[in-house]
């Protein structure tokens, strides 16, 4: 069974607690005993197990998510322009059913806009029309594209999160559509580039900034179906994101390849004592990371094997790589190292079932359940606590291989086959197709300088 997500919980000592977001435009309703804004609900769910508090989390969830909701609306009133009057307005509007009643209300609305404009100026006006006049708001749109979709319920959070993120940068708790113009969403994108911060007060990786946008874009699809933008004005499609760092900073944390002596400091790091934040033991680690310097693969791709994944052949395995982030991804790719090779033949040991994980001890994360979720944390913090930067991560491994075979002048279609990258152009990449002559060729280059050999043997104690 997948094991739950850990989204929005937070341990401490031997319980879980619940940590939400508190939206922008509402945490004055929500202070410290100091009497400042709170950024998050912080509370205890009164028990130690993950499995409980997954389940007990869903319905403290619905609650505040039904408390912020409340005091939004609440807020509304507040915020300029006066959006409470505007809903009434906007209510009134399409209640009205005769020309005379339409001509009226519209009347009315005209009216309230030339008071706003002259108490307020006339931005304000303009958003109080547009708000009152809409034929769907935004808030209204997205509830009822919420209700439309089959998302499940890891991807609806992240939905609600990409909402109320566009509506705290806008700093309104409603609004018309049509106040998202092509400039102010270049605008909130630029935020998210540059500004926006994680609940750790870091910048936004940029999985993260994909998650704030594609629900956006495929929200303002709907609307356009709908009728409620005009026609085919998608003001999210088109845009650049970036990596955590702003674009216009120089970026001393590049990405890169490990070098030999950034190996060797990983293969002598310290012991890992298990506890809260240590899910698994240092031979673990350094045997998915032995694994990608000597296959290429992705962290996914070796954390996620199963015992019938690994298949003898002459001299070594052969790695079936059934499923992968990328269409080029899948691949069977020979092993002939035998530091590699020592490694998968202790992890099957004597075990006969075919589906069961190559490694026993890792369990699921993540939305999609994969094995790799919580291996590619603890590979981080190990990375943090040999001292290592954020420079070389957890596709450095890739890195260091790809480079060291190009040197070698292998073929490069070839590596890019044993890699699980499609080869560029229509020749190699669409008529090509690898060949276990050439796929050997590449696993028998595969080979460190002698130090770090000499390191991994007696890291792992491989023969």
């Amino acid at each position: 069974m997948a094991q739950p997500s850990t989204l929005y919980l937070k341990r401490r000592g031997n319980r879980w607690f619940l940590k939400l977001p508190i939206p922008r435009a509402i945490r004055q309703h929500y202070l410290t005993s100091n009497g400042k804004p709170r950024e998050h609900i912080e509370e205890a769910l009164g028990t130690g197990d993950l499995n409980a508090a997954n389940r007990l989390k869903h319905s403290r969830i619905a609650y505040w998510t039904a408390d912020f909701t409340a005091k939004e609306r609440a807020a509304a009133g507040t915020l300029p322009p006066a959006m409470a009057r505007a809903a009434e307005m906007r209510a009134a509007l399409r209640a009205a059913t005769t020309p005379e009643e339409i001509e009226a209300t519209r009347d009315q609305i005209a009216d309230r806009v030339y008071d706003i404009a002259i108490e307020a100026g006339d931005t304000a006006a303009e958003d109080f029309a547009r708000l009152a006049t809409a034929k769907l708001t935004l808030r209204e749109a997205w509830t009822m594209w919420g209700k439309e979709n089959e998302h499940d319920e890891a991807t609806k959070l992240k939905d609600e999160q990409a909402f109320r993120g566009l509506m705290d940068f806008l700093g309104v708790a409603d609004a018309a559509p049509s106040v998202v113009t092509g400039e102010k969403a270049r605008a909130y994108v630029r935020w998210l580039n540059t500004d926006a911060q994680s609940a750790r007060g870091g910048p936004l990786a940029k999985a993260t900034k994909d998650a704030r946008l594609w629900p956006l874009r495929s929200f303002w699809e709907w609307l356009d179906h709908n009728e409620a933008v005009p026609r085919d004005f998608n003001p999210w499609k088109g845009h650049r994101l970036t990596g955590k760092r702003k674009p216009t900073e120089e970026q001393p944390d590049a990405k890169r390849p490990y070098t030999d002596d950034e190996i060797i400091r990983l293969l002598n790091g310290p012991e890992l004592r298990k506890g809260k934040d240590v899910r698994y033991d240092k031979r673990a680690l350094l045997e998915v990371y032995a694994l990608c310097f000597y296959t290429g693969a992705r962290i996914g791709e070796i954390a996620n094997r199963r015992v019938g994944d690994v298949e003898k052949i002459k001299g070594g395995y052969m790695l079936h790589i059934r499923a992968s982030k990328t269409e080029a991804g899948p691949r069977s790719i020979p092993i002939l190292h035998a530091i590699p090779i020592a490694i998968l033949k202790r992890r099957i040991g004597t075990r006969k079932d075919a589906r069961a994980q190559l490694f026993a001890e890792f369990i699921p994360g993540g939305p999609k359940g994969s094995l790799g979720w919580y291996v590619s944390k603890a590979l981080g913090r190990y990375r943090d606590k040999v001292g290592l930067g954020p420079a070389v991560d957890t596709h450095s491994t890739r890195r260091r291989l790809i480079t060291d075979l190009a040197a070698r002048g292998l073929p490069l279609t070839n590596v890019q086959f044993y890699v699980g990258h499609k080869p560029p152009g229509i020749t190699a990449g669409v008529y090509a197709k690898p060949t276990i002559e050439g796929l050997r060729t590449v696993a028998d280059a595969i080979k460190y300088p002698p130090k770090i050999e000499r390191a991994f043997r007696t890291a792992l104690g491989a023969p």
